[in-house]
């Protein structure tokens, strides 16, 4: 579909039926159909999970003035819905080759997604859009996001963060000015027919991921490659010199590129570790050292560095990225430090549902004697190098949640391997065993490496199930 399509759908939503095909709980689906009611249009929404499991949104919507105009079908699909619209518009959740976006595609019905929304109305909007800034990777884009985040709101004014970070870009929309800045954490699943250019676009990094859902690793790459393939050369891409996979997209965008590495001298550089210092292009003097840096783990400088390069570019004084850098320890479910009991350290890191998450996980505790909670469900990836890599970890137990990726795990570990596997039935027993387990000193790391779907509807629900646990232990 042309842009000229979309901005005229966009400009005469009153009184169109309007399908909105998953509404979610995490707040996107829930920022689509506030956006529609303000645009007057008749809407229905369709979810295959029922209304028990999607109430966070439903919570939200029923403050709304005109909820109770909405159609809603939960816990089922049905083609009617889609003979009844003009326009369906889908959700990141919702993959291209479910059954009611190809039968809508076959009926000629336009299909939009929230960027689809989002952008066209930054035109609509403003003759000078604001500055619109694009993450996105397999690892570190929450973080790195969120970094960016903080520098601009200490510096300007009308800054938001948005996204797949729990806020609907759309949401945002009615607070902006020309003089504003976006940041938005975007997914594989937002990028997959992404036809838009942020100001500046960043690629953290590339690993297999959601291939249940993508099929191949290069479908997943071009997914991700979208967030760059459209900027035009008043744009920049700021991109992994450290990733040949990312590295290589270089190539297929006509933004000005900005190389991030901690070891590479690829040029031009906006941001770089020498020595124990970390300096950008902006001045002449570092930053700050690498060890005053507060958030933990050494794959975190990359994301540092590339936080640093975005601001770099947009202005942000020395002084205000050396302060972030001594105080931002992070963001939640990633490296979190719960609390310490009798001793024992509890580190929530719910949002590693990969392998290699986990193993960035294990690198940033290599010092401390470790009872380690993984497992969960797969998303079709190898956990032989996690498996592998457990030996040079000071790992005292390995406790597994159920799931498949806890059975693959199982099968991959080495009979010569120097600490106790358990096997369990709950995230509360894993808690409780890693507790017995843990001496004074010890660390205990839930870091999964898997989905959650097994036990949860989401990473972020088991993040916060793991603190509850955490904080009713006895002292």
């Amino acid at each position: 579909m042309i842009s000229d399509e979309i901005h005229s759908i966009l400009g005469h939503l009153n009184k169109k039926r309007v399908l909105l095909v998953g509404l979610g709980r995490n707040g996107g689906g829930a920022g689509i159909v506030r956006y529609l009611l303000r645009k007057g249009a008749n809407i229905r929404v369709t979810d295959q999970k029922d209304a028990s499991f999607l109430e966070p949104s439903l919570v939200e919507l029923r403050k709304e003035s005109g909820f109770s105009e909405i159609g809603f079908r939960f816990g089922e699909k049905s083609r009617a819905d889609v003979d009844w619209c003009d326009v369906v518009i889908k959700t990141p959740g919702v993959p291209y080759t479910s059954d009611l976006i190809v039968y809508a595609e076959n009926q000629s019905i336009p299909i939009l997604s929230e960027a689809d929304i989002f952008f066209p109305e930054l035109e609509r909007m403003f003759e000078t859009r604001p500055t619109v800034v694009g993450v996105t990777g397999t690892r570190g884009k929450s973080t790195t996001s969120t970094l960016i985040y903080e520098y601009l709101r200490r510096e300007y004014d009308h800054v938001y963060l948005a996204g797949n970070i729990g806020r609907s870009m759309v949401d945002v929309l009615p607070f902006l000015t020309a003089e504003s800045y976006v940041v938005l954490e975007l997914s594989s699943f937002q990028l997959e027919m992404f036809r838009y250019r942020p100001d500046i676009g960043v690629i953290t990094n590339l690993y297999p991921d959601h291939l249940n859902r993508h099929g191949t690793m290069e479908n997943y790459a071009h997914a991700k490659q979208q967030l760059i393939e459209h900027q035009t050369s008043s744009d920049y891409a700021v991109l992994s010199a450290d990733h040949s996979a990312v590295s290589e997209m270089a190539r297929m965008t006509k933004a000005r590129v900005r190389w991030v590495s901690t070891s590479s001298t690829a040029s031009p550089r906006e941001s770089w570790i020498e020595g124990e210092y970390i300096y950008t292009r902006s001045f002449e003097r570092p930053i700050c050292k690498t060890d005053e840096v507060a958030l933990p783990g050494d794959h975190n400088l990359w994301n540092v560095l590339a936080a640093l390069s975005v601001v770099s570019l947009l202005g942000v004084s020395s002084e205000t990225m050396r302060d972030v850098l001594r105080n931002f320890q992070g963001v939640p479910h990633r490296l979190e430090k719960v609390r310490t009991v009798k001793g024992v350290t509890f580190v929530n890191d719910t949002a590693s549902t990969m392998p290699e998450a986990t193993l960035a996980a294990l690198q940033a505790f290599q010092n401390t004697p470790l009872h380690l909670i993984a497992g969960g469900g797969t998303k079709d990836v190898s956990y032989t190098e996690l498996a592998q890599g457990f030996d040079v970890f000071p790992i005292q137990t390995l406790i597994l949640m159920p799931g498949d990726a806890s059975a693959e795990l199982q099968k991959q570990l080495s009979e010569k391997r120097k600490f106790p596997v358990h096997v369990v039935d709950s995230l509360e027993q894993a808690v409780n065993k890693a507790f017995e387990r843990a001496q004074d000193g010890d660390l205990v790391l839930f870091s999964p490496g898997a989905t959650s779907f097994v036990s949860f509807a989401n990473e972020f629900e088991r993040g916060e199930v793991f603190r509850r646990l955490v904080h009713s232990l006895s002292v």
